[in-house]
């Protein structure tokens, strides 16, 4: 699903899907800066090109410091869940945008993967478990690409943009409170909105994050 964005999808959402992929996986982010590097590539994001040079330092500094995290571990790169996480997190900062999805995801994904197994007991039962571990991990970076982008042949029209849809729009994307979208979904059916694919998706149970279609068409993103 992700190689039919190439070229087609915007550098924001990409790098947004990539760093979706590192919060999947957050818990494991426990090298130095990792989380850190995240947090600056989100923050890098929404800041208006053309950024200063100052704004573009800030997000270097964020880059090198996940990077410097994932190479101070690199000997364990082969064993270890949370060195696959530190990867992915580097990853989302340092490559062009289509890149820092996929390695992100692959690299999220093995460290979820890993995770699991861990408490396999024999060979065996840690392949099996791997490899059981990555389809489901898979499954749920498809739920995220899913909430991101509209996997279909026509886009849907942007609903009526109240300045309270607008209000909520963005406290939900700044506080990633997701639990308040269906409140969204009320707010722009009573102002006339008529796309049932949008309000279906605001009150779907997600899993939603920052990037969310239906969010963005109300606030305005690309």
């Amino acid at each position: 699903m992700l190689r039919q964005l190439r070229g087609k999808a915007s550098g924001r959402k990409l790098r947004l899907f990539a760093c979706a992929c590192c919060r999947m996986a957050w818990h494991l982010l426990e090298f130095r800066n990792s989380r850190r590097g995240v947090e600056a590539a989100e923050r890098w994001l929404e800041l208006e090109p053309p950024r200063s040079r100052d704004e573009d330092n800030a997000f270097s500094v964020g880059a090198y410091g996940a990077l410097s995290g994932w190479r101070h571990q690199r000997d364990w790169w082969r064993k270890s869940a949370e060195t696959a996480a530190a990867s992915g997190a580097a990853y989302c900062c340092v490559l062009d945008a289509w890149q820092a999805a996929r390695f992100a995801c692959d690299d999220s994904s093995t460290a979820l993967a890993r995770e699991v197994a861990t408490t396999a007991r024999t060979r065996v039962a840690r392949k099996a478990a791997l490899a059981s571990a990555a389809r489901f991990a898979r499954e749920r970076f498809a739920c995220l690409l899913r909430d991101l982008f509209v996997i279909r042949p026509s886009a849907p029209r942007c609903p009526p943009r109240p300045s309270g849809a607008v209000l909520l729009a963005q406290a939900i994307y700044d506080e990633r409170a997701f639990d308040r979208l269906p409140i969204l979904a009320d707010t722009l059916a009573s102002a006339g909105c008529a796309a049932p694919d949008i309000l279906a998706h605001l009150r779907s149970p997600g899993p939603h994050v920052r990037g969310c279609w239906a969010v963005d068409l109300v606030l305005g993103k690309g």
